[in-house]
């Protein structure tokens, strides 16, 4: 499989990095706490990439091992754990997320012919399976065991499922990218090629979510409470600005500096918003916006850099990613880093 050391290559960044503060940052007033990086190290190759974690600290992604191919693991307690693989079907693969019970998912190689969603738990790896497709991917798990994901359907066209007890249930042409504690999807339902209405699906219904009259929305996130973050048009003021849509109630977050426009990617369960800000010409910043303030994260100890997937981020304000590492013959590579 070509592409599974393509995560991995030293040419793409990925940093998926948020960061929750204490309530001293709310305030404006000049103290802020200093993150040091823990890096993650590998799976005895060269590069790895953290992806997700919990609130308990422990991280998933993926990492090289000495031979170049890319494994899931798991890192908990200071240690880099290798989840293998799919029976009879290798161990190459990602881990996407991890709920409470160290229950992990994501994507692995099945028979060295296509990719199927699986769920980890108790060191015995599953197979998800497809909704009669070849491919399938595992994106999100809550702490009741609940998953949701894509895979492709006999017709070769992709739909969002939900994975409960064992049972793959069909959401149709649904894109999910979340499940809260509460059975609660964000996802988003194609109109047509061009339009995209957020909402969140619920017992089987899909709600819009419905800004200034508008559906074509980047919802990004969603946090226990149902509150979802994300991006829009900002009719009144003619530019794109982050949201915090929460009971059918809109906050617009404000831009960092005039000109700018900018976008939220994370929410946590204390209202916590991560996002980013750009002035258009290349220059960017993460932001942080909480009881109506907002922080300009480069200013204390976080860079910016690409992001691949989203952010992640624990209600204890611990933070995964990838940074850029000395390697060999000069070369920078990517490790995989907890920033506490």
């Amino acid at each position: 499989m070509d592409g599974k050391r393509r995560l991995l290559v030293p040419t793409v960044v990925a940093l998926l990095l948020a960061v929750w503060v204490s309530p001293a940052w709310a305030g404006g007033g000049p103290t802020a706490h200093r993150y040091h990086m823990i890096d993650l190290g590998t799976l005895g190759g060269r590069g790895s990439v953290a992806i997700g974690l919990n609130n308990h600290g422990d991280v998933v992604g993926s990492a090289e091992t000495s031979n170049g191919d890319s494994h899931p693991f798991l890192w908990r307690h200071g240690h880099m754990i290798n989840l293998g693989g799919l029976p009879n079907s290798g161990h190459s693969g990602t881990a996407l997320a991890v709920n409470n019970r160290d229950e992990v998912v994501g994507t692995a190689n099945f028979h060295n012919e296509s990719l199927h969603a699986f769920l980890w738990r108790n060191g015995h790896m599953t197979d998800l399976g497809t909704l009669g497709g070849r491919n399938s991917s595992a994106s999100s798990i809550n702490d009741r065991g609940e998953v949701v994901g894509s895979s492709q359907t006999t017709d070769g066209s992709y739909h969002s499922f939900l994975w409960r007890a064992g049972h793959l249930r069909d959401l149709g042409p649904l894109i999910s990218r979340q499940i809260n504690n509460h059975g609660q999807i964000l996802g988003a339902m194609p109109q047509s090629p061009s339009d995209l209405h957020a909402g969140i699906w619920y017992k089987g219904r899909f709600t819009p979510i419905v800004i200034d009259g508008q559906t074509n929305l980047d919802a990004s996130a969603i946090n226990n409470a149902g509150c979802v973050a994300g991006g829009a048009f900002h009719q009144a003021k003619q530019r794109n600005e982050a949201f915090l849509w929460c009971s059918g109630r809109t906050t617009w977050l404000g831009v960092l500096r005039a000109g700018w426009y900018g976008m939220a990617t994370a929410i946590n369960d204390r209202g916590q918003i991560l996002g980013w800000a750009t002035s258009g010409n290349g220059e960017f910043r993460y932001v942080l916006w909480q009881h109506g303030r907002m922080v300009d994260l480069s200013t204390h100890g976080v860079p910016y850099m690409p992001t691949i997937g989203g952010p992640a981020i624990n209600d204890r304000g611990k933070i995964v990613g990838a940074v850029l590492v000395p390697g060999p013959y000069g070369l920078l590579v990517q490790h995989a880093v907890l920033f506490v």
